[in-house]
């Protein structure tokens, strides 16, 4: 098996380290996290320091990764692009992850760095760019669009039709209804219903979603 790295140690690592175990085709061999200790595990796997070891992993022959930063939720949170670019121009690559129980349509396209978790489905026509992550049994319905560095909670679902924009974070169990169209950095808090457009790093809560939050420039920390 192909040995990868992952960059984050949180949550969302441990479930994107048991779905590499289960796709078979890569091997974690350890994690970059500034937060962990040297030496400590994660899901197994061993915390091998933070991001200024990239440069001497590539150069050790280490060439693939992915991300194990789950969303913070907070808007214009860049934290996914700004790891996953980082990771790039040291010249890692980045698979995508799809664990075998996800279900993904012919016709759907996926970039590079994507991980599709367990029960997710991934209908006709849907389109998915760079290092999206679609959480446990989330749908992306015929057609939509998915910006890069989106990730989604479990169970959201965008309807057929709708589009996010980079940098979007879903709660679980939020629906984007069909045609809806979320603007960059912007946040669906848990179970919310989007019924219209939301403007770019805006938060939105609640069924209708209405915005609970104007845009700012906070950056997020890494979880």
């Amino acid at each position: 098996m192909i040995p990868l790295i992952i960059l984050g140690g949180g949550g969302h690592a441990v479930c994107v380290i048991d779905m590499i175990r289960l796709q078979g085709l890569y091997r974690p061999v350890g994690i970059l996290d500034p937060a962990l200790a040297v030496g400590a595990e994660v899901g197994g796997v061993p915390v091998l320091g933070d991001d200024s070891q990239l440069e001497r992993l590539r150069t050790e022959g280490l060439a693939h990764a992915t991300l194990g930063i789950g969303g913070d939720f907070r808007p214009d949170s860049t934290l996914r692009r700004r790891i996953g670019t980082r990771a790039r121009e040291a010249g890692f690559a980045f698979p995508p992850l799809i664990h075998p129980s996800a279900t993904i349509a012919q016709s759907a396209t996926l970039e590079d760095g994507c991980q599709i978790l367990a029960g997710a489905v991934i209908a006709p026509g849907a389109r998915l760019a760079r290092d999206v992550a679609l959480n446990h049994t989330a749908v992306a319905d015929h057609d939509s669009g998915l910006g890069a560095g989106l990730f989604t909670g479990t169970g959201a679902i965008l309807a057929g039709g709708a589009v996010a924009h980079g940098d979007v974070q879903i709660g679980a169990g939020a629906t984007i209804l069909p045609r809806v169209t979320l603007g960059r950095g912007c946040v669906v808090g848990a179970g919310a219903v989007v019924v219209r457009d939301v403007a770019p790093s805006t938060v939105v809560c609640g069924n209708p979603a209405r915005a609970v939050m104007a845009p700012s420039s906070d950056k997020g920390a890494r979880t």
